[in-house]
């Protein structure tokens, strides 16, 4: 079956008291008809690495035609990626029941939404660079069944869709969280032989003091 899929471009994002936030659409042409969606969007523009990055979304089903009735199940995924290659964290949530049946209490028709609802991305910690700041990305995805009019037990028809929505900054990078982490043990160990070489010249120091004696 030709599936032909397209996303349209997203609204300009928004950056106000360090928060990315905006709307992207996606649409898909296939056999059983035309889809229409859109993603809402926000999250903070900078994160600490090895911290979550909690990516705030709502799912607007705009139209569905042809043999198309709702959709049954869908997902929206997120990625962290950095400009200068790959990608340090993932994460998803969603509504992904083991069977789709009309009437079900997570079927979204044309008109309803479904959220705010929270991905919870693990940031990794990106390579050195020489700096404490990386420039990344969020690229949000998502995918979708669709239940049709077609044959009973037909297979509900999958739709998916993605788009990059706005930049992020790493803080942190491998160099100085290595760094903190060797330094971290070595101030402890520094702190307790400080504490025991002082705590035993004391008691030294009392052992040594004489005894005042009587008149």
């Amino acid at each position: 079956m030709l599936l032909l899929a397209s996303a349209t471009l997203p609204s300009a994002p928004v950056a106000r008291a360090q928060t990315v936030s905006g709307t992207f659409g996606v649409s898909v042409t296939n056999a059983s008809g035309s889809s229409s969606y859109s993603v809402q969007y926000s999250y903070p523009r900078e994160v600490v690495a090895g911290q979550i990055l909690r990516i705030t979304v709502v799912l607007y089903v705009n139209q569905l035609t042809g043999l198309k009735l709702y959709a049954s199940a869908y997902n929206l995924s997120a990625l962290i990626g950095l400009n200068s290659s790959g990608f340090i964290g993932t994460g998803s949530v969603g509504y992904w029941p083991p069977s789709t049946f009309l009437g079900a209490s997570g079927d979204l028709y044309p008109g309803s939404h479904w959220g705010p609802k929270v991905i919870n991305v693990t940031v990794g910690t990106p390579p050195s660079s020489g700096s404490n700041f990386t420039a990344g990305f969020v690229s949000i995805g998502l995918v979708t069944k669709v239940s049709t009019f077609e044959a009973v037990g037909a297979p509900a028809v999958q739709e998916s869709g993605s788009k990059i929505v706005g930049p992020v900054t790493i803080v942190g990078s491998a160099s100085s969280l290595n760094l903190l982490q060797l330094a971290l043990p070595a101030v402890l160990v520094a702190a307790v032989l400080f504490g025991a070489a002082y705590w035993f010249g004391i008691r030294g120091r009392r052992r040594r003091m004489p005894e005042a004696s009587g008149p």
